[in-house]
């Protein structure tokens, strides 16, 4: 993959090191979007099953929908974040 990129694509060499930064956090913000959907989901369905006085399953919150729903929350923030931070020149 460095060859593919920095050979044929001409993509810098010295901005690997920031690319996979980027992507380190990306993963965390992602994983903590997860594990608060998570949480949420399991109150909710412990709540579900006080109210109800019967049985919820919990499998409803290990859906792979979770995940996925998880990765465009933490994708979304992370770009937001990112441009909402001032440039070094005064654009935004």
């Amino acid at each position: 993959m460095y060859v593919l990129g920095s050979k044929w694509l001409g993509y810098a060499q010295d901005t690997l090191g920031a690319a996979v930064t980027k992507v380190v956090e990306c993963i965390g913000v992602v994983l903590a979007f997860f594990l608060v959907n998570l949480a949420a989901g399991l109150l909710i369905v412990l709540a579900a099953r006080h109210l109800m006085g019967g049985f919820v399953s919990l499998y409803l919150v290990g859906d792979v929908t979770l995940l996925v729903l998880s990765f465009l929350q933490g994708l979304t923030f992370q770009f937001w974040r990112e441009f909402s931070q001032p440039r070094g020149n005064g654009d935004r």
